[in-house]
């Protein structure tokens, strides 16, 4: 199978299969008009745990890959990972801040709420914690699949989170800053597109480098992410919307 048909099987996949990145079918916003403000905050707050943890789980990776001499989505990866710090283009780029403490002073701005003193209920840390334990196998191909998972699902992820920020801002009479869209809009229309894209063809060099091409792996890593991620999703729909949740008993791995 080549590059741009894996390529094309994935992103039908994130389409029709898991319901975590669609726009209609995702829980939360299937249900959006039946969750409360305070419940739509609830859930903004644990998603914020994720970008916080993303520079991570793209290291982990890299420790992963680098041991089997993938040394072109190691660099790759270690692009993406200055992007995220705030040394890459775009308007983001101009705060050179890492985008996670972008995020966070937006929120500020919008809520007077800090998302770094959000605690991960256990639902959010059994996500993350599974994600990095995905990320740290002995099978490079595998671990190309999840990483590529996570770049390829930001987009529709985005989007998702973008629209339910909105509503929760539209329901307190607050409007949106200019800054919070410059961050979602450039991510979606922009650098997570990017890293998609670059990432997939330098994944596909390491297989030809390392004469190990299988992207039935590749699929089965790419897989085991987006099911963690369902399962996230759902349980926080499911137990925020039931008033279950609780915090978390064991920390996250940073």
């Amino acid at each position: 199978m080549e590059r741009q048909a894996i390529f094309e099987k994935l992103e039908n996949l994130l389409e029709k299969e898991f319901i975590s990145v669609h726009r209609e079918k995702n829980p939360i916003v299937q249900n959006l008009v039946n969750f409360t403000t305070e419940e739509l905050l609830k859930v903004l707050l644990q998603y914020t745990i994720f970008p916080k943890n993303i520079v991570s789980m793209l290291s982990l990776s890299s420790y992963s890959m680098s041991f089997y001499g993938w040394d072109n989505t190691v660099k790759e990866l270690a692009q993406n990972i200055n992007e995220e710090m705030g040394l890459g283009n775009g308007k983001i780029s101009d705060f050179n801040d890492p985008h996670y403490t972008v995020l966070r002073k937006v929120f500020i701005q919008c809520t007077e709420i800090d998302i770094n003193e959000t605690k991960p209920l256990s639902e959010t840390t059994n996500f993350v914690n599974s994600i990095k334990e995905t990320l740290s196998i002995s099978d490079p191909i595998k671990v190309a699949g999840a990483v590529y998972a996570l770049e390829s699902s930001a987009i529709p992820e985005l989007s998702i989170v973008k629209k339910v920020t909105l509503e929760l801002l539209h329901r307190k009479n607050i409007e949106a800053p200019q800054l919070l869209l410059d961050f979602f809009n450039w991510h979606i229309n922009d650098i997570e597109i990017q890293h998609r894209d670059r990432l997939l063809i330098e994944i596909e060099k390491d297989m030809d480098n390392t004469n190990n091409i299988d992207w039935n792996r590749f699929e089965i890593g790419f897989r085991s992410v987006m099911t963690i991620m369902d399962s996230w999703w759902l349980s926080l729909a499911k137990n925020i919307k039931n008033q279950t949740l609780t915090e978390n008993e064991s920390p996250i791995l940073y």
